[in-house]
């Protein structure tokens, strides 16, 4: 039955399967196969460690942190304070938190020290 599971997650495109493993909570590195992706869906393999997860945590923490002075600022899944909601965003949209936001984070990071 597994193998009947698979097989039409592989007629899926590359797009639909990155949706559906994020929906199931897993975290994608940029170049993993159509193939491997499909496979860890099902549980059968574990993907490399996305280099992109540093910076979710270190956004959640430092948003959840100064929740009173930035909260009214968020609008993206974050919102909810859970400190899993960046897991849902894809790479860019992560980068492009971060980028937005490096001065603060500077300032996070000599204020933790």
């Amino acid at each position: 039955m597994s193998q009947d599971v698979l097989t039409d997650l592989l007629k899926c495109n590359y797009t639909e399967l990155q949706q559906i493993a994020q929906k199931s909570g897993l975290s994608i590195k940029p170049g993993v196969s159509k193939e491997d992706l499909a496979q860890a869906i099902m549980g059968l393999v574990e993907l490399p460690e996305n280099p992109i997860d540093y910076w979710r945590h270190v956004i959640a923490n430092f948003v959840l942190d100064n929740w009173t002075m930035c909260h009214e600022q968020i609008t993206c899944p974050l919102q909810s304070q859970d400190p899993r909601s960046c897991f849902g965003c894809p790479d860019a949209r992560v980068i492009s938190c971060f980028t937005d936001s490096e001065q603060h984070y500077r300032t996070y990071q000599l204020r933790r020290k």
